[in-house]
C-alpha cells in the first residue's frame, strides 16, 4: 500500500503572505466565532473541532510525518487512507462525473464506482482524477435508513455537526422537505486543483481536510475588478485560471494587494463566506490538492447572520436573469397586453431556479421553516443560535423590501403570497414572545 504523500513539486515558493486567523481550541466559543460570521472574514479552525468525527476516526490510518509543506509553519503530518474500510463501506457506490484535469474534461473512462477510484490511488495512479460535489453523506444516510439496519460502524454516521455551524437553516429545510442537501465530498489526486473562481451560491461554507493537505489562494473582494478580465479571457478560451502557474513576481504583486496564500493541513477546517454581500465583491479562490489523494468535506449553510446577504444575492441574480431575456418580456408585452406579467414572472423564476439552484419560493419556504423552528429558542443567546427576536429583526426588513419590489413576484408566483402571509404571522408570534416576561 502506498502512503498518502506530498509531492515536492507542490511545495510552495517562500512567499510571505497574510493568512486567515488560526483559532486555538480555547477560542471556539460561539460568541468568538460570531465575529467571523458577521465580518465575513475567513478563519481556520483547529483539528480538535473534528478529530472525534467518525470519518476522521475510520477513514484514516496512523498519520505519517512529512516535511513541512509551508516553510513558515511547523512540520505537518498526513494520514494514509484506510482503503480497506473505505472500500468495504463505500466502494460499491456509483460516482457522479469525475474530471480528468490532464485533458480538461469529464472523462468517459472514469471509474464507475468509488472502489475503482480507490484502487487507482492505492497504486499511486489516478493523479489527475478529481471527484467533486459528491453528496455522499446524504446518499449514505438514505441507504442506511432504507435498509433499516445499522451495524456498529454505520451507526456512527459521518460526522456530528459542531455547535459552531449547527444553526443551519439550509440543510435542515432541504433534508426535511426534499432529497437535496448542501454537504459535499471532494476527492482528488495529487495533480488536481480547483481553478480560480467565486462561488455563486451566497452561503457560509466550511471545508475540512479529512485526508491530506491543500494550498489556498484567497483574493479579497477589492481584487475582483482586477481578476475579472483574466477570468473572462479564460472563459472565452474554454479554459481556466491556474494560479499555480503564475510566476513569483505576479504572486507577490497580488500578495501586496491582499491575496492570502496558505496551507490548510489535515484536520483543519477553513470557514468563510466566499461570495460577498455586494456586487462585484466576493472572495475569489484557487485550491490545490497537495496530497495523493486529498479527501475533504464541505458543508454550506445559511442562518440569521447571512440571510440578508443571501437575499440580496438572489435579488441580483434575479435581475441578471431578467435582463438576459429582456426580448422575451417585449414579446409577451406585445402579444398579451393584459396577462403578460404572470407569464413573465414565471419565466424569470424558472431561469433563476436554473441559474442559482433555487428561487424566491424556496428562499421564503426555508425562512418560514426556520421561523417555526426558532419559536422554542430561549430569549437569551444560547451557545449556537441567535435568540428568536434577533431572527425577526433580520427578516422583517427583507420581507418589507420583497413586498415592495417592482417585480411583485408575490402577486404572480403560485403560492407565494400565502407563504409570505404565514411568515408575517410567525413574525408576529415572535414579537409577542419577545414581549412576554
Amino acid at each position: 500500500m502506498l502512503p498518502t504523500t506530498l509531492d515536492s513539486h507542490h511545495l510552495p515558493a517562500p512567499l510571505k503572505s497574510p493568512c486567515p486567523t488560526r483559532l486555538s481550541p480555547a477560542q471556539l466559543s460561539y460568541s468568538a466565532f460570531r465575529t467571523f460570521l458577521l465580518s465575513n472574514e475567513p478563519c481556520l479552525l483547529p483539528r480538535e473541532v473534528v478529530e472525534a468525527w467518525p470519518i476522521c476516526q475510520h477513514w484514516r490510518l496512523r498519520p505519517k510525518s512529512i516535511t513541512a509543506v509551508d516553510p513558515s509553519s511547523e512540520a505537518s503530518s498526513t494520514s494514509t487512507p484506510n482503503y480497506e474500510y473505505l472500500r468495504a463501506y463505500f466502494g460499491h457506490y456509483p460516482l457522479p462525473s469525475v474530471v480528468d484535469q490532464s485533458c480538461l474534461r469529464v472523462t468517459p473512462d472514469a471509474p464507475p464506482a468509488f472502489g475503482s477510484l480507490l484502487d487507482l490511488w492505492r497504486n499511486g495512479e489516478g493523479r489527475s482524477l478529481y471527484l467533486k460535489d459528491w453528496h455522499l453523506p446524504a446518499i449514505f444516510e438514505s441507504q442506511v435508513a432504507a435498509s433499516g439496519v445499522l451495524n456498529r460502524d454505520q451507526s456512527y454516521g459521518f460526522y456530528e455537526v459542531p455547535g459552531l455551524w449547527r444553526d443551519d437553516w439550509l440543510n435542515r429545510y432541504h433534508l426535511a422537505n426534499s432529497n437535496d442537501d448542501f454537504r459535499f465530498m471532494y476527492a482528488g489526486g495529487a495533480d488536481t486543483f480547483t481553478p480560480l473562481h467565486r462561488d455563486v451560491f451566497d452561503s457560509y461554507s466550511i471545508s475540512t481536510n479529512i485526508i491530506g493537505a491543500k494550498r489556498w489562494y484567497l483574493f479579497p473582494p477589492e481584487l475582483t475588478a482586477t481578476l475579472e478580465p483574466m477570468l473572462a479571457k479564460a472563459g472565452w478560451d474554454n479554459g481556466w485560471v491556474n494560479v499555480e502557474e503564475w510566476d513569483t513576481q505576479q504572486k507577490e504583486e497580488f500578495i501586496s494587494k491582499g491575496m492570502m496564500v496558505f496551507v490548510q493541513e489535515e484536520g483543519e477546517t477553513l470557514f468563510g463566506r466566499l461570495n460577498g454581500p455586494t456586487v462585484p465583491s466576493g472572495w475569489h479562490h484557487h485550491v490545490t490538492n497537495l496530497s495523493h489523494p486529498t479527501i475533504s468535506l464541505n458543508h454550506n449553510w445559511i442562518n440569521a447572520h447571512n440571510i440578508s446577504a443571501t437575499y440580496w444575492s438572489l435579488a441580483r441574480e434575479g435581475l441578471r436573469c431578467a435582463q438576459s431575456i429582456s426580448d422575451v418580456k417585449e414579446l409577451l408585452q406585445h402579444h398579451s397586453k393584459d396577462a403578460w406579467r404572470p407569464r413573465w414572472a414565471r419565466c424569470v423564476s424558472d431561469l433563476l431556479d436554473q441559474s442559482a439552484g433555487w428561487g424566491w419560493s424556496t428562499f421564503w419556504a426555508m425562512t418560514l421553516f426556520a421561523l417555526k423552528d426558532c419559536r422554542h429558542l430561549p430569549k437569551e443567546t444560547p451557545s449556537s443560535h441567535w435568540p428568536a427576536c434577533h431572527l425577526a429583526f433580520q427578516i422583517q426588513p427583507l420581507l418589507a423590501d420583497f413586498l415592495s419590489r417592482e417585480e411583485a413576484e408575490h402577486l404572480y408566483l403560485p403560492g407565494l403570497s400565502e407563504l409570505l402571509a404565514c411568515i408575517t404571522d410567525q413574525l408576529n408570534v415572535l414579537e409577542e414572545l419577545a414581549k412576554a416576561p
